[in-house]
């Protein structure tokens, strides 16, 4: 009621399939939000005069943040981030409408603590598969929190169920072995002894950019320039640029 066009002709129509809630709204993106901002922009109301009475009359308790609730709900069951896209004259939300994940909602309903929007996503993207990668976990949190890699950090260290790990190829949150009952993991996913080199250095170059090898060689404890020379050739994520004493490290991504 509050977003369509009303310059536009047709109506508000809402079409479920059983599997999926689409609903469809006469009218464009208004105001510079986007189908890859509107999580995050600023509230943008097309009739404001309309807006304003609802909010008055208590029919809505406050404005900017239907895709929020919308989006935490529907990772709270285990589905999906709700889609919007522009279709012609309209604007069309799809949302996952099968209860798909129970493991998932039994640990995001336990009431023992509020989840947000970053722990609900480490939680479906590590269901039966155990771990997902932090670059592409920041990609889709980045939807919706500018502050994608701290939200992350926080969400692995207050989550009982996973922790972060590194390998040659990056950084992963994954599931702790006992949890992968609950999330359905058959199989866990393995990594070294260096783990925990990898996380420190993934860290290291994400919080300063770059570094040189005397900066890593401090910040991971080795006794040698050669073993940390030898570390970083075995880091797919991290890249050298320059030679020499005046050669960075940085991160790939």
């Amino acid at each position: 009621m509050v977003h369509r066009d009303y310059s536009v002709d047709g109506m508000v129509s809402v079409n479920f399939t059983g599997d999926k809630l689409i609903i469809t709204s006469p009218g464009t993106f208004y105001g510079g939000v986007t189908a890859e901002n509107i999580a995050k922009h600023e509230p943008r109301h097309r009739n404001k005069s309309l807006a304003k009475m609802l909010m008055e009359y208590h029919l809505v308790d406050r404005a900017g943040m239907g895709v929020l609730r919308m989006s935490v709900s529907s990772l709270r069951y285990g589905r999906n981030f709700p889609t919007f896209a522009q279709r012609g004259d309209s604007i069309e939300v799809a949302m996952e409408a099968r209860y798909i994940r129970p493991g998932v909602f039994v640990i995001a309903n336990d009431g023992k603590r509020t989840y947000g929007i970053s722990d609900l996503l480490i939680l479906n993207s590590v269901f039966e598969k155990g771990y997902v990668g932090v670059p592409a976990l920041r990609k889709q949190l980045s939807k919706v929190d500018d502050n994608a890699w701290d939200s992350i950090i926080s969400s692995v260290e207050s989550l009982d169920c996973v922790e972060l790990c590194g390998t040659k190829d990056g950084l992963y949150v994954r599931v702790v072995s006992h949890w992968n009952t609950v999330l359905n993991v058959q199989k866990s996913f393995r990594i070294t002894k260096v783990s925990k080199k990898h996380v420190e250095l993934y860290q290291f170059l994400f919080r300063h950019g770059k570094a040189s090898n005397a900066d890593i060689k401090a910040h991971l404890g080795h006794k040698h320039t050669s073993q940390t020379s030898a570390f970083l050739k075995t880091a797919a994520y991290a890249k050298r640029s320059g030679r020499g004493p005046s050669a960075v490290w940085s991160l790939v991504e």
